[in-house]
């Protein structure tokens, strides 16, 4: 029963991080550069979060579990959320909606190798099969039909493919932390060292002015997208990697249904254009998924375990 409602988590995050891509686009980069919109962003996240601890009481406690983990708190605040959420959104004014999302779908790779280096996991065969395959469906999406990089979303794409490395460093290292404190202590650790960064950044970027220039609809966007996909996400996702019984890297497969909302968002609020090389290249990364990680054999025996 842990174990399902740990999925049932990460699944609900998915589904509103999925909308990410394509509300996004519709307030960056005009009027919103990616500093101001991220800073709005985590404001928003961290409101729901410190009212959480401030009615429960437990402000102090939070305070205690930050200074007892502050090194670790730092790098992944840092690195990890907040040059990766510049990142990621500096390469989304480059780059479509659902170029992105499907490119996100290779999270849950850098989730494996990221426990490789730094938590000595061995990849599996089918795991380095799966990553080949991956592979094959992000060049697939980054070039044109002619088999040459295209030269309107390369950079953007690229730019993508390496936040979602960092996105991926995000899910491996804060796995050890969530197993051992409250992940709403850990959500807020993470997201108030973020902010202390990009917010004051923010303010030598014109967020002042950017801020002036959005509708009451865009307000209405930037505020779903602090609170619920931020907020909201972060602690779902940390909760689901609390769950000492489920690795890492069987949350983070999830995120396949990353590009699944993010086409679709992207279609119907943007028109965008699904063409038939990104549904090839998108089938291909989710078959890689499946591959690298789904062993029913595994799976018998354990019962609970992916």
């Amino acid at each position: 029963m842990k174990n399902r409602t740990s999925y049932c988590a990460a699944i609900f995050s998915l589904l509103l991080w999925g909308t990410t891509f394509a509300l996004a686009k519709m307030v960056t980069p005009d009027p919103l550069n990616p500093f101001t919109f991220i800073a709005l962003r985590s404001f928003f996240g961290l409101i729901v979060l410190f009212s959480f601890l401030i009615l429960a009481k437990q402000v102090g406690e939070w305070f205690r579990v930050f200074k007892r983990h502050i090194k670790s708190f730092l790098l992944i605040g840092t690195l990890f959320f907040a040059v990766a959420y510049l990142l990621q959104f500096w390469a989304l004014s480059m780059t479509t909606a659902s170029n992105q999302s499907i490119i996100s779908n290779t999270q849950a790779f850098w989730v494996v190798i990221f426990n490789i280096l730094f938590f000595k996991q061995k990849p599996s065969k089918r795991f380095i099969m799966g990553l080949m395959l991956a592979m094959s469906g992000v060049l697939l999406i980054i070039m044109n039909t002619d088999i040459n990089i295209s030269g309107n979303t390369i950079i953007g794409d690229l730019l993508s493919l390496l936040s979602f490395i960092f996105w991926g460093g995000y899910t491996a290292f804060i796995k050890p932390i969530t197993t051992e404190e409250k992940p709403i202590y850990v959500t807020t650790s993470i997201i108030f060292v973020g902010a202390l960064i990009i917010i004051p950044a923010s303010l030598f970027y014109g967020a002042p002015a950017e801020m002036a220039q959005l509708s009451l609809s865009q307000w209405g966007i930037v505020s779903f997208l602090g609170i619920f996909c931020v907020g909201v996400t972060y602690l779902l996702w940390n909760y689901a990697l609390s769950n000492k019984e489920i690795r890492s890297e069987n949350i983070a497969i999830l995120t396949a249904l990353n590009p699944v909302i993010g086409i679709i968002t992207s279609v119907l609020w943007l028109g965008e254009v699904f063409s038939l090389r990104m549904f090839i290249g998108f089938v291909l990364i989710v078959i890689a998924l499946f591959v690298s990680e789904y062993n029913p054999k595994k799976e018998i025996k354990k019962g609970n375990e992916i």
